[in-house]
C-alpha cells in the first residue's frame, strides 16, 4: 500500500497544478508563485520538507519582469 499524501503536500501538488494552468501567463502565475515560496519560507526548518525554492525564485523574478514588477 502506498503511503498517504500530507496535507503539505497535497497542497504543494495543487499549487503546481495551478502553475502548470498559468504557464505563459505570468499575471496569473506571479500570485501562485509567491505563495509557493511563502509556504516554504513557512517550512525551511522541516527536515523533510521538498521546496525547490532556487529554481522557483528564477522563475518568479522572470515573470516580475514580464509584467513591469522590479519592486
Amino acid at each position: 500500500m502506498w503511503p498517504r499524501k500530507s496535507a503539505l503536500e497535497l497542497r504543494v501538488e495543487k499549487l503546481m497544478e495551478r502553475v502548470d494552468q498559468a504557464r505563459g501567463d505570468h499575471v496569473r502565475l506571479v500570485p501562485v508563485l509567491e505563495e509557493y515560496l511563502r509556504l516554504a519560507e513557512a517550512h525551511e526548518d522541516d527536515p523533510d520538507e521538498f521546496f525547490d525554492t532556487g529554481a522557483w525564485s528564477e522563475t518568479l523574478a522572470d515573470s516580475y519582469l514580464a509584467v513591469g514588477r522590479v519592486d
